[in-house]
């Protein structure tokens, strides 16, 4: 077998592996850094648990950044991404710093803060050990556990849970933001039934609900209605708002797509003939123009080519230049589904809400 024999770096080199290197000290610090300020204390937890959820913050902090350049330059020279980095980050990054340090011929950076408490040979081993006490033992035909989020008819249904668990589900996942303990208790007695029927094991998982932004009923908003024509995308109008005319207090037919209801007085449509004009001064004082296309028992219809807004009250002027001026105004609208607005930074106050 023939000899290898490492060559010098070139100066292009160096300078790539330095760049590589500083960015990945740099991550390292922003790691610890965010990984320092948890919202509990690790000495809070379970001593079984420690190592593993120091890991996790440091792997929660490395998922917020974003290092797929920094993935690809690692790629080049050989070492690892980092993708399969989960079970022991820290020391993956610190595999490779130490790795490039040493190739430049440099002393081995201090670490930032405490060492990590795991180690790559441990992490591997604490995520199966973690993940078979949590999921349970791994199936015999697949290397992944079936998880099933239970419905309410579970409770009721023992078919259900039973059959679920025949197929293969592992693991039994009940919504603690829907039903009740008395419904949950009924689903986990189903499962306890049909786990000694058929002898296997299936983990039940509680998911606690957690803090959720609730409203009362929402009052309808204001009774403006935005008609507007359809138009293709160079802002031309290629088909008209259509819009039905009903006597005030009526029931409206059943209407299509792109098209509103207003009541107006009866008198006012009797006057009504197919071509005539309707002319309005709508809620912005902008002037528009409404043509009759059709009239009928229950009213007549009729096209904007504009866009208007429309409020009760909003005078009509039907232009005719042989018959006397004749009025009328808009009496009713359809109500408009009330909203709330949410912005950065808003606090739950009660008596302030944005419509």
């Amino acid at each position: 077998m023939d000899e290898i024999i490492p060559r010098a770096l070139t100066a292009s080199e160096i300078e790539y592996m330095g760049e590589l290197l500083e960015d990945l000290t740099n991550l390292r610090d922003s790691l610890c850094s965010m990984a320092a300020q948890p919202p509990f204390s690790l000495n809070e937890l379970d001593s079984g648990y420690r190592i593993s959820a120091e890991n996790l913050l440091h792997y929660l902090a490395l998922r917020r950044q974003d290092i797929r350049l920094l993935q690809q330059r690692l790629v080049t020279l050989g070492f690892s991404s980092l993708g399969r980095s989960e079970s022991c980050v820290l020391p993956t990054l610190d595999v490779i710093i130490r790795t490039l340090s040493l190739l430049l011929g440099q002393s081995l950076k201090a670490d930032c803060g405490e060492t990590s408490m795991i180690t790559i040979q441990d992490g591997p081993r604490l995520l199966l050990q973690h993940s078979k006490e949590l999921l349970g033992a791994t199936p015999e035909a697949r290397n992944v556990r079936i998880m099933v989020t239970m419905p309410t008819e579970s409770a009721q249904d023992p078919s259900i849970i039973r059959d679920l668990l025949k197929a293969g589900m592992n693991c039994m996942r009940i919504n603690c933001a829907h039903d009740d303990p008395e419904t949950w208790l009924e689903m986990i007695n189903n499962l306890q039934t049909a786990k000694e029927e058929f002898g296997q094991s299936c983990q039940i998982f509680m998911d606690l609900g957690g803090p959720k932004i609730r409203t009362g009923e929402i009052e309808p908003g204001p009774h403006v209605v935005h008609v507007r024509p359809k138009r293709n995308e160079y802002g031309i109008t290629v088909f008209p708002a259509r819009i039905l005319l009903v006597p005030e207090g009526s029931s409206a037919p059943e209407i299509s797509d792109n098209q509103t209801v207003f009541g107006v007085p009866k008198s006012f449509l009797q006057k009504l003939k197919r071509f005539d004009e309707i002319r309005l001064l709508d809620a912005r004082h902008k002037s528009r123009k409404w043509t009759v296309v059709e009239v009928s028992d229950f009213g007549c219809r009729v096209e904007s080519i504009k866009t208007c807004y429309v409020v009760p009250g909003t005078p009509l002027q039907l232009k005719e230049k042989q018959r006397p001026k004749i009025t009328a105004k808009i009496t009713s609208v359809l109500k408009q589904p009330g909203f709330i607005v949410l912005r950065q930074g808003d606090r739950h106050q009660p008596t302030d809400i944005h419509r």
